[in-house]
């Protein structure tokens, strides 16, 4: 009898301690699932749950508490920028904690072991639906007929090559712009512009022999009233003679440039600040650099671009010479409309939203539709929200301003939930009038292609030797948002802006079509192919040249970065 009871309480003490042991592995795969599920997947979480998660918290929203019909009460809170009633943001319950399983042992519940909020989370059935931890693999996208890859067009948006060569080389540099096939077309010359000659010091800027003439009309005007000027100029060694460098084999067409030029602009080498510009930082070199533009806007010089006066300084960066360079990372502002001028990159950020359906497990993409008033790529397909990073702002800055007042989106929403992936290069040589003419998407007559085949992205540069196009890289931070799928929180237009014509939820499918037929802004068409690459969209299986384009999209052209001093 004696061994009975030893033997029964040992049992006892086995089923007590495997009844913890699966409590605790409850807890831990609760919490665990808490971390794996978006804030997506938990909006779709019924309205009964004991737990409901809340979506946006806005310090500006209202919020009013209703019955839920069954004696347990939810809060509902409206968000400021919602406009229509099913906008209902849903936040945890204030009722009391549910009460645990009668069926539950007591003293599992009491133990000071297992804590009260443990053993209460252990009793409720919180395992959530397998495609809120998981999202099957997506499944990449079928090309229309004629086309087998994103190639040209990655290759037409980030057109331009620069020289290789050093820039203190006695003979003068080029740029050429790349084709669809992988030629390089529109062959011109340029000076690079530096902000000192010192021997380890790189171009920030390449300068068209138009704008170089402009600079050195301001530095002997200097000389001519006995002041000093704030440029450094070098020439070619005496003898050196203007022709085309080899940088660019396999390129076609006349080479742009050479056809002579005043201020000696045919025997530049380089334009630099002066060293006691350099001497004043980087408020010294702003200071030139503004008093020339506005010259130029005043008497109507390059008015092609400084129209677009925007009276928005941009940042301009140095060259880090090494990991923990002393310098100051900045090296002048300057009016974003000028930016072109001088070759100067483009700094900026660029939004994608997204909505995952788990009922159809679909995604989509919020794509706006530019307006038709902008100068810029009127009416074309965008990216969700996106612009430059000016001076004093950081990326993160920039989107949540670009969200807002584009797409009317709530700011500390986009802060808790936007996911930052990643850095896109955009090395662009953009077409300008009257120096440059536009992009002609007239196809070759002398081999015509059928219009299902037609690459209408494919935009065949000009080559009129009396015009030139403006150099503008850029970099851009990339930035992507999901959304929920009941269209709880979405972009809408903002009217007051004006930048966009409208948002369409486009599905993936068509977004590759639109891509295709030329229809997105270049720089946009770059991030969305960024997104569909990583995402699983695009890949080897279903475009024959993807490891080009993983390639081409990641193409440095040596310009500067944004970066900060090392603390």
């Amino acid at each position: 009898m004696h061994s009975n009871k030893i033997l029964l309480r040992s049992t006892l003490n086995a089923r007590r301690a495997l009844s913890l042991c699966v409590q605790q592995q409850q807890y831990r795969h609760t919490s665990t699932s808490s971390l794996l599920r978006s804030p997506v997947a938990n909006s779709k979480t019924r309205l009964n749950s004991s737990t409901v998660p809340v979506w946006a918290p806005s310090r500006k929203a209202s919020t009013v508490s209703t019955d839920g019909g069954d004696g347990s009460a939810f809060t509902a809170s409206t968000a400021s920028t919602t406009t229509t009633k099913d906008e209902v943001v849903v936040a945890p319950s204030t009722s009391s904690a549910p009460q645990p399983d009668s069926d539950a042992p007591s003293e599992n519940i009491n133990d000071p072991a297992v804590p009260v909020e443990d053993a209460a989370d252990s009793t409720q059935s919180t395992a959530p639906p397998a495609h809120h931890l998981f999202r099957p693999a997506p499944t990449p996208l079928r090309y229309p007929n004629g086309h087998q890859t994103l190639l040209p067009l990655v290759l037409t948006c980030n057109n331009l090559v620069l020289p290789q060569d050093p820039w203190h080389v006695q003979e003068p540099l080029v740029v050429g712009s790349r084709t669809s096939s992988g030629g390089i077309a529109a062959q011109e010359r340029v000076i690079p512009f530096l902000v000192s000659h010192d021997p380890g010091d790189k171009p920030i800027g390449w300068l068209l022999p138009e704008v170089a003439a402009a600079i050195s009309r301001d530095h002997l005007r200097h000389f001519q009233r006995d002041s000093a000027s704030p440029w450094e100029v070098r020439y070619f060694e005496e003898g050196v003679r203007v022709k085309a460098p080899s940088v660019l084999g396999g390129g076609t067409g006349p080479l742009h440039g050479y056809h002579g030029g005043e201020y000696g602009v045919e025997f530049m080498q380089s334009v630099s600040f002066a060293d006691w510009v350099n001497e004043g930082g980087r408020h010294a070199r702003t200071l030139h650099i503004e008093r020339l533009v506005l010259e130029w806007r005043r008497k109507k010089v390059f008015s092609d671009l400084l129209k677009d006066w925007s009276d928005e300084p941009y940042p301009v960066f140095n060259h880090p010479k090494a990991h923990n360079s002393p310098e100051e990372p900045l090296a002048f502002a300057i009016e974003s409309a000028a930016l072109p001028l001088f070759g100067l990159p483009n700094y900026g950020a660029l939004l994608t939203a997204y909505v995952y359906d788990p009922d159809t497990q679909e995604t989509k993409l919020w794509i706006p539709k530019r307006s038709k008033t902008k100068k810029n790529s009127p009416g074309k397909l965008d990216v969700t929200a996106g612009g430059g990073v000016r001076l004093g702002d950081t990326p993160l800055v920039t989107i949540l301003r670009e969200s807002s007042e584009e797409a009317l989106l709530d700011t500390d929403f986009i802060s808790s939930y936007v996911r930052s992936v990643g850095t896109l290069p955009f090395p662009h040589r953009q077409a300008s009038s009257p120096l440059s003419s536009s992009f002609s998407t007239v196809l070759d007559s002398v081999h015509p292609t059928p219009t299902h085949h037609r690459d209408s992205y494919d935009h065949r540069l000009t080559l009129d030797a009396h015009r030139s196009h403006y150099i503008l890289p850029g970099l851009y931070f990339l930035y992507e948002l999901e959304l929920p799928s009941d269209l709880s929180v979405l972009p809408q237009p903002n009217i007051l802006d004006g930048e966009v014509q409208s948002f369409s939820l486009m599905g993936l499918q068509d977004v590759l079509n639109n891509l295709l037929a030329g229809k997105f802004k270049s720089s946009s068409a770059m991030a969305v192919v960024d997104w569909l690459v990583r995402h699983g969209y695009v890949t080897e299986e279903n475009d024959s040249r993807f490891a080009e384009v993983c390639r081409h999209l990641r193409v440095d052209v040596g310009m500067p970065g944004v970066w900060r001093k090392r603390l």
